[in-house]
């Protein structure tokens, strides 16, 4: 692969990343070598020599610079990548969890429903209570206490509701 060919993978612009930075590696100790034996034909005063190990030093040094750029180039491709499927994954659960909100929603209609049929149920029992004597506790406590649990019911349905219809 070039590096300016796209890649269609992340797992592919990531090999391309590592075997960039294994050439980086090969070159930049090759690079050291070249620098080695240009200063050992230095000190030997070997002028033919160093005129070639020179030579050699600066196209390596070229050879490494390419090098580092290829290789800062493949790793941002891939960050690039990995920010893009990454994004994509977010987005493909956030529309799901919206189409789920909006399932529970639906299924909280029916439920709505039956709630106002047990409130009125609860409001038809509390009226009759009324008309039984003060001393008739234990119905008159059964009624209030149906009474709060529905109003616990309907608070806790609201706020599903209103949690549903904000929608993420």
């Amino acid at each position: 692969m070039f590096p300016d060919e796209p890649y269609a993978h992340y797992e592919d612009a990531q090999q391309a990343a590592a075997d960039a930075w294994s050439q980086l590696l090969s070159d930049r100790l090759t690079l050291s070598r070249k620098r080695a034996q240009l200063r050992e034909a230095v000190v030997e005063e070997a002028d033919d020599q160093a005129d070639y190990f020179e030579l050699r030093t600066e196209e390596m040094e070229q050879v490494v610079q390419q090098g580092e750029a290829r290789y800062a180039t493949l790793v941002a491709t891939a960050e690039e990548l990995r920010v893009s499927m990454t994004t994509e994954e977010i987005n493909t659960l956030l529309r799901q969890y919206r189409a789920t909100l909006t399932d529970l929603a639906t299924q909280l209609q029916p439920l709505a429903s039956q709630i106002s049929e047990a409130a009125s149920l609860v409001h038809r029992a509390e009226e009759r209570a009324q008309t039984l004597p003060t001393s008739a506790t234990a119905p008159r406590r059964a009624v209030d206490a149906a009474a709060d649990r529905l109003a616990e019911i309907e608070t806790l349905l609201n706020q599903l509701d209103a949690a549903c219809a904000d929608n993420g």
